[in-house]
This record gives structure tokens, sequence and C-alpha cells, in this order.
């Protein structure tokens, strides 16, 4: 690649972007269900850890929490691929958010530690493909966009993650007000740390509720954008990019697809076990518990936005290729480097 886009370029272009995605009839109500989601995610993300732990859960429980959503998402991600290419995106997406409702109504009620285990199983069968479904629904129709270009696809994408990894960053540094705030308004009720951490994590039912009202309210353009697709399905744009490896034939070069899958196998599993471990190193090493948690947790969801926003003129100077390579090298040096053995603390 040849070509350069300067910062500035790729920060206009998020900008318009943002714009697109909640003023755009087809995009609007998906958009709104995925960013309440990751905001109502990320207020509790930094006391989940703690919450199990004070249930009763050990090291072990936790990590068997994440193995079972991760699992039950990845075995269950080509059944929802498929039914929305037979049935739509719209049903899809729906039974995606109602199960993540569910999941996390279950979990935030839980009161044991099997109760915690029926919450993970559920939010793998559903809200585990939540951004799965929403990723290719933007994928699928978002070749008629406004900003529509031969850069569209990761321009697009990018801009939706950075938009919702802000949301995750704002609702991470609103956790330490959000935990003092409850602790002020009833003193006596939530003075217990696991009463005023069983609140916390309810409150992501409401943000999921509330997407499922945008949802029913502003189902039409969605319906419609599915039903334009299933009648032409070049509709949304080509089937296979054009930049896309081919065989002599004509046919898509798989070899390439399937060493993408290897990689982000390797890249979620270790990314799993890292989310898993973080707050119990922190714990053991540092005593610390949810609000200085959140605070490591706000760090990283910052440098993730920077990162993310970057990558559109990051790819077309060097390439998605060496920008990839280098990302993971990055994470797995960190992450090394991270967990080692010190003298003055734990070990990973």
């Amino acid at each position: 690649r040849t070509a350069t886009a300067p910062m500035g370029t790729a920060w206009s272009e998020h900008r318009a972007l943002l714009r697109e995605l909640h003023t755009e009839p087809r995009f609007r109500a998906p958009m709104k269900a995925l960013c309440v989601a990751s905001f109502g995610a990320a207020l509790h993300a930094p006391v989940s850890t703690f919450f199990y732990l004070g249930l009763g859960a050990t090291d072990r429980d936790i990590g068997l929490f994440g193995a079972l959503t991760s699992v039950s998402s990845v075995l269950l991600a080509p059944v929802y691929g498929t039914a929305a290419d037979r049935r739509g995106h719209f049903p899809v997406f729906t039974a995606a958010l109602v199960l993540c409702t569910v999941g996390c109504a279950v979990r935030g009620a839980a009161t044991n530690v099997s109760a915690l285990y029926a919450g993970a199983v559920v939010l793998g069968l559903g809200g585990g493909q939540l951004f799965t479904v929403g990723i290719s629904y933007l994928s699928a129709h978002g070749d008629t966009t406004p900003s529509a270009s031969e850069r569209r696809g990761s321009v697009l994408l990018s801009g939706f993650l950075a938009q919702t990894a802000a949301l995750r960053l704002a609702g991470k540094a609103l956790f330490p007000l959000l935990d003092g705030a409850l602790a002020w308004v009833h003193p006596g009720l939530f003075s217990r740390d696991l009463t005023r951490w069983r609140a916390e994590m309810g409150i992501c039912t409401a943000f999921c509720l509330y997407g499922l009202a945008a949802l029913a309210l502003d189902a039409a353009p969605m319906r419609a954008a599915d039903a334009a697709r299933r009648k032409d399905p070049t509709a949304a744009g080509p089937q296979v990019p054009p930049e896309a490896p081919v065989r002599d034939d004509g046919t898509a070069d798989v070899v390439p697809f399937a060493l993408a899958m290897v990689v982000l196998l390797f890249q979620s599993t270790g990314g799993t076990i890292a989310v898993v471990l973080w707050p119990l190193f922190c714990r053991d090493a540092f005593g610390w518990s949810a609000p200085e948690y959140a605070w490591l947790t706000f760090g990283a969801s910052a440098a993730s936005i920077s990162a993310v926003a970057a990558y559109p003129a990051l790819e077309a100077r060097w390439g998605a290729c060496p920008i990839g390579a280098a990302a993971c090298g990055a994470a797995a040096s960190a992450t090394l480097l991270a967990f080692r053995r010190d003298g003055g603390g734990g070990a990973a």
C-alpha cells in the first residue's frame, strides 16, 4: 500500500460515521441497543469478579464462568450466522439481546454459585453473540452508506468499535461515582459491599431492556433492510470484497481465512484468560478491590479507543497484516511482563 491517511482524516471519518450510524434508519435501532449494552456492561465490569468471590465462587469457578460463555459463543456462532442469512438479522439480533437480558438478570439476582453458572450459560447462548450479529449486520448493509469507499469496511467497523469502546470507557470511569453514590443514597442498605455490588450488577439488565424497547419501537427500517437483502443478496454490496484473495478459478481462497481464524482463536483464548486473571492478580498482589480495579480497566479502555480510532490510518499506510501482527506481538509482550513474578508481588 502506498496511500497514507493523516490522523486528522481518520478522526473526520469517525465523526462522520458517528452521525451516520446513529441517524441512518437501518442502523439507528441496533446501534442504540449495542451502545447501551456496551455502557451497561462497562458499569459493572470492575465489580464482576469481586461479586463472584462474595458469593463464594473460587478462582476456578470464575475461570469456568468465562470459559462457558466463550465456548457457547464459539459453538453457536455458525448457528446464529445461518439463521441471520435465512431469517434476517433482526429476529436473530433480537433473540441475542433477549438472552443477554435474561442472563444479566439471572447473574445479578444470583445468591449462590450455581445461579452464577446458569447466568454464564444463558449469556453464552445469546449475550456472547450480540456484537457478532451486530457487526455482521453493519458489514452486510454498510456498503451503501454515504461514506462508502474502497476502505469502507475497515473504516465502518473501526468507527463502530471506537464508539462502543468510548462508551465502555465512560462506564468504567463512572463506576467509582456510582459505587459512592449508592453508599451515599442509602448508607444502611448499601453499606455492605455484596449488596452494593449486586445492585451494580443488576443495572446492566435495565440497559438491555432499553435496547429491546429501541428495537421494538424502530424495527421497520431494519426489517426492510433484511427483506431487501433476501430479495437481492447483492443489494448491500459485493459478497466477496475486491481485495479478497482468489484462486485461478476465480473463487475465494480459504487459506488466508483459515489462518485468520486460527489467529483469532488464540487471541480470543489469551484475551479471555487475561480478563479472568487480571482482577485476581490485582487482588492477590496489591490487595485491590473493585474501586481500584475500575481505574485499571479505565486506562485499558482509553488505550483501546486510541488504537481502534487510529487503525484506518495505520492500515492505509502499512497494511492490515503488519498492523495485526504488531498488535498481537505487543499484547503478548505486555501480558508476559505484567504477569511476571517479581520480588514484591504475587505470581500469575
